[in-house]
């Protein structure tokens, strides 16, 4: 079996010179070919090529961009598997063994990944090492296969992803209408899940990634190109890639539930099921159901799990009262219901001392505030609460053992020096809630047997006066 390598490159012959040696010092001779398309380089790039007699190279007159790049190597590949690399990684011992063996594990697994150092979509891992030498140490301990290590993902981000043949056969190749480049990667996830092909990345599989070398020297330009191909994402598949794709790894942390029980979740907002698919990583035996109120997300979402399309206003047809171990509460959920609306619609669903995990947007924190006094806020930030109101809800609606968590991000300077002014303007120092910008809970459902008990407790009362 043959691995054909595709490297697209464009300058930076710096990274490409130390990509390929590793690729030749840790794969096995014989098992890949090298197939590099460079984008009109003018380091040196090219000359050096050229005395590579183990590399098959195209030169291309001007700058395509990566997806056009890959393509090309792509289109001349002679490998029963397709491996698009970064020149800016530094593979690893036993890196190719491993993503083989967990990509041919089942037939329905299309394409892998490794973990790294940089990266979106949770493919970063935390490192200490310092020099290159500390690097392959760290690898050579995490490169050890094990198929416990494997976790199906809805994208996998294109640093380094080995596809089986016969899947780009079906598929087509990547859509250049991201040229240069960014969510071309995206857009190729969701094709693969369409096409009816799992995605796994293998954590027992790492390589370094320098990371963005290609872009980082025009951060202005950048940004707007990443806009402009987010733009054409939502154009082409009706959804918001960024929104699609997002897990709530802090709530999944907050579930108490029992490890190996056939519990039945439900998560509102549901997106693409990134994390419902999680969840079912963690309890294999669940039932997941989900509702979405994007049809065309639900649709990739029903590959995870029972979704259905709809808002808060359609929970209470679709599901019967008392069937959810937990129920899991995102942030665009809100946007269009109150939160007491939403409490009140949810806590019928759950069993007595079922789980309800949220992310509820902050009232208080300063971007809000901002818009407040400028007179701009935004539908969905009016349904933000603040911590006393979410506190009270709860209660009222019946919830017990509320635990909250407060969640805060980095502030640019920007925006600290009017975090100071307003600081200034108020009665109160509020500075610290300021600050936060969601609160994650978790709250148990009162048992019924205890609400029962407290309302005759009630009407005694009132009888006795």
């Amino acid at each position: 079996m043959k691995t054909s390598i595709v490297i697209a490159t464009f300058n930076k012959l710096d990274y490409t010179k130390q990509c390929i040696e590793s690729i030749r010092q840790y794969t096995a001779a014989g098992s890949y070919e090298i197939i590099v398309v460079d984008n009109h380089s003018t380091d040196g790039s090219l000359d050096w090529l050229k005395a590579q007699p183990d590399i098959r190279f195209i030169a291309n007159e001007n700058n395509l961009g990566f997806p056009i790049a890959c393509n090309q190597g792509m289109e001349i590949a002679v490998g029963d598997n397709i491996l698009l690399l970064n020149n800016d990684t530094i593979v690893t011992a036993r890196w190719l063994d491993n993503l083989l063996k967990c990509l041919y594990s089942r037939e329905e697994i299309g394409a892998v990944g490794p973990i790294t150092n940089y990266s979106i979509n949770e493919q970063a891992v935390p490192v200490t090492y310092k020099t290159m030498d500390e690097m392959h140490q760290f690898a050579d301990r995490c490169n050890q296969s094990n198929s416990s290590e494997w976790e199906e993902r809805l994208t996998l981000v294109g640093f380094c992803v080995v596809f089986k043949k016969p899947v780009i056969d079906k598929i087509g190749l990547l859509d250049e209408r991201f040229s240069p480049g960014n969510y071309e990667d995206d857009d190729y996830s969701y094709r693969i899940r369409q096409a009816g092909f799992e995605m796994m990345l293998c954590k027992d599989t790492y390589i370094h990634h320098y990371g963005s070398t290609s872009f980082r020297d025009n951060v202005a330009q950048y940004t707007k190109l990443l806009q402009t191909n987010q733009a054409k994402f939502i154009e082409k598949w009706g959804f918001d890639p960024e929104v699609s794709r997002l897990v709530h790894t802090e709530l999944l942390d907050l579930m108490s539930l029992p490890e190996g029980g056939p519990f039945k979740v439900l998560e509102l907002g549901c997106g693409s099921g990134g994390t419902l698919l999680r969840f079912k990583t963690r309890y294999p035996y669940a039932k997941c159901y989900g509702m979405e109120f994007n049809p065309n997300m639900a649709a990739f979402a029903s590959l995870v799990a029972d979704v259905h399309v709809g808002g808060l206003q359609d929970v209470g047809s679709k599901f019967a009262e008392g069937f959810f171990d937990a129920v899991i509460l995102g942030e665009t959920f809100l946007q269009s219901h109150s939160f007491i609306q939403a409490l009140q619609t949810i806590k019928p669903l759950l069993k007595d001392n079922g789980e309800l995990l949220a992310s509820i947007p902050h009232l208080q924190h300063y971007s809000i505030v901002r818009n407040m006094i400028n007179g701009t806020i935004s539908r969905e930030q009016m349904h933000a609460v603040t911590l006393s109101e979410m506190d009270g809800g709860f209660k009222q609606v019946g919830f017990s053992n509320v635990y909250i968590t407060k969640y805060k991000l980095p502030m640019p300077e920007q925006e600290k020096q009017w975090l100071q002014q307003l600081r200034k303007m108020a009665s109160t120092d509020l500075h610290e809630f300021w600050e936060v910008k969601t609160f994650f809970v978790r709250a148990k459902a009162t048992a019924r047997s205890s609400r029962v008990g407290k309302m005759v407790e009630q009407l005694l009362n009132d009888q006795d006066k």
